[in-house]
């Protein structure tokens, strides 16, 4: 088996989810339904603490963009369906880490969470004449082995 990096485990992983199509990782085209990965913590993750036997409890942030149309008729319920679908890939998430299927991260990693981050989390981040940009965030939780450091 090919060790991946934390980046190629949370696209693999990604992958697996219904609502997902075509993934991105940092940049895309901006085309309807386009969604990208954007690690928030990629260079250097947020060491929360330090345990006992020297390991690190540590967090990874990333942000999922995707790319919808919006509507600005009255009374049109597009904008509705499009947020209800975006909170698909949220609930996704939830669930995975409800069952404890998580990103193949490297052997020295033990994932303890996911959870969704509540601020600003299926929320439009911006809009133009070609359509909106949704933005989830994510952390996962993970311990890296003393013995065995990345």
């Amino acid at each position: 088996r090919m060790i991946k990096n934390k980046h190629e485990a949370v696209c693999d992983w990604m992958m697996q989810c219904p609502k997902v199509k075509d993934l991105f990782f940092n940049f895309s085209d901006s085309k309807n339904g386009d969604i990208v990965i954007v690690p928030i913590t990629s260079i250097n993750d947020i060491v929360v603490m330090e345990l006992i036997d020297g390991s690190t409890y540590r967090q990874y942030d990333y942000s999922i963009i995707q790319f919808r149309e919006y509507t600005s008729e009255p009374n049109d319920k597009g904008n509705i369906e499009v947020l209800i679908d975006v909170e698909g890939i949220s609930k996704w998430i939830e669930n995975q880490n409800e069952i404890k299927n998580y990103p193949d991260f490297p052997p020295n990693c033990s994932i303890q969470k996911i959870s969704v981050l509540p601020d600003n989390s299926g929320s439009v981040a911006a809009f133009d004449e070609y359509g909106a940009k949704y933005i989830l965030q994510f952390r996962i939780e993970y311990i890296i082995d003393l013995d065995n450091k990345e």
